[in-house]
């Protein structure tokens, strides 16, 4: 298609559509229309600096209709559809809670090896801090998704030490934008 230098349109209608996880949600559109006017547009093309979806995923973003274009009756603007964007993740993950029980609780204390009980909740949220519900590899099958790292201290020293290997948990799965684990028998293993 040309591009029409001079189009200029009020509450043109922005929307969009999720394309994957299929079976997720939309999320909301920071920006649901826009004034196209004279100043506004800059070689036939726009440019919205502070768009946003709620969700992640890949989607198709959307303009229009536009009917009886400066009012002409026959002048109705079809939707315009663009290609896949994204594959948009969350902005970041939020601890809500963790709790680690040692195995010998009259002493608090916990031997290698032995089972200790550990549970947290983790959640994938958006920029405004909401939960991002399509981060799921649980029943929308979005992968890949995050994994979680265990780090430990000696004595607050302030060195973390990454014990990924020597920790063992069970499988994490993230579900509408949330992973919980509770684990009784997690285990710290010897070198």
């Amino acid at each position: 298609n040309i591009i029409t230098r001079n189009f200029a349109f009020s509450g043109l209608t922005l929307t969009h559509s999720l394309v994957a996880p299929v079976g997720g949600i939309d999320g909301g559109l920071g920006q649901a229309n826009i004034n196209i006017t004279n100043g506004f547009v800059t070689g036939g093309e726009i440019t919205l600096a502070n768009q946003s979806i709620a969700e992640v995923g890949v989607f198709t973003l959307n303009a229009g209709p536009a009917d009886d274009y400066l009012g002409v009756s026959d002048a109705d603007i079809p939707l315009s559809r663009s290609v896949n964007v994204g594959r948009f993740y969350p902005d970041h993950f939020r601890l809500l809670s963790s709790t680690l029980d040692n195995a010998c609780v009259a002493g608090n204390f916990s031997y290698m090896g032995q089972p200790l009980s550990l549970e947290y909740i983790v959640q994938a949220e958006n920029l405004a801090g909401a939960i991002t519900q399509n981060y799921d590899d649980d029943s929308l099958g979005w992968t890949p998704t995050a994994t979680l790292s265990y780090q430990a201290e000696n004595n607050n020293d302030g060195v973390e030490r990454n014990i990924a290997n020597r920790f063992t948990v069970n499988t994490l799965d993230w579900n509408q934008g949330v992973v919980a684990v509770s684990d009784p028998v997690a285990s710290f293993l010897r070198k």
